[in-house]
Order: C-alpha cells, then structure tokens, then sequence
C-alpha cells in the first residue's frame, strides 16, 4: 500500500500539485534536455582521443541532437550538410559551438552517430549506445 498517493490525471509525477496520504515528498527533475530523437541519450566512446568515456545528450545543433562528456571538452554533433557533404563530427566542445571541423567525422549520412562503423581520422572508434539505448517516443 502507497504511503502517498494523487488523483490527478497527469503525464509524470513531478506534475502532482496535490498529494495526500502519511509523508512527504520531494521531486527533482533530471537536467536531461527532451530532444526528440530515435538516438540514444548515452553514447560510450572510445577513441584516440577519449577512451571509455561515457556523452550524455546535451541539446541540439544543426537540427539534429548533440552529445558531450560530462566535462564539456568534447562533443558529437551533425555538421548540417546533406547528401555526400553530410556528417557527423567528433571534436572539441568549442569546435561544435563555433561551426569548426571535428576531429573525426562520419563522411556518411546516418540517422545516429553510433550507425558509424567507419570513421575518417581514427579508423579503430567505436561509438556505441548505453544505458537507455535508444529513446522511445
């Protein structure tokens, strides 16, 4: 039996103005941004220059979601192009911000980064999904 409990007709608990029951209760949201995507919101990366590292998602660029490690010194972003000239960029955080190259990139067109097998400047990366895998909307 619940110690807490609301009528109300809403999506996510967070929501509940009105709680009654024995106890309190205290909610935090996650500062996780609700980008709309078929693409994790985890991505592990191992690459020359960062090894193990775990991106969470962090906004949008270009259209598309973007990802960074928790430190914000490198970031996985869609550089806007179309067709041929389409690609995803790994790189330094400031690259992503100020429209530079990465230092890795897809030279393919994929609906996620982690759909990369082959990367042009470090052909040994591996970008796979983590936790959650892929979001579900």
């Amino acid at each position: 039996m619940a110690l807490l409990q609301s009528d109300e007709d809403t999506v996510c608990p967070t929501e509940v103005k009105d709680w009654s029951g024995d106890g309190t209760i205290t909610m935090t949201t996650s500062n996780i941004p609700n980008i709309n995507t078929p693409c994790c919101q985890q991505i592990h990366v191992i690459n020359q220059w960062d090894s193990g590292s775990v991106y969470q998602i962090g906004g949008t660029k270009n259209g598309k979601a973007y990802w960074t490690n928790s430190a914000k010194t490198y970031a996985i972003w869609y550089d806007g192009d179309s067709g041929v000239d389409f690609d995803w960029m790994f790189g330094d955080f400031n690259d992503m911000v100020n429209d530079q190259s990465g230092k890795m990139y897809s030279d393919k067109e994929s609906t996620c980064p982690t759909d990369i097998t082959s990367w042009t400047n470090d052909d040994t990366a591996r970008l796979t999904c983590t936790g959650d895998h892929r979001r579900r909307f």
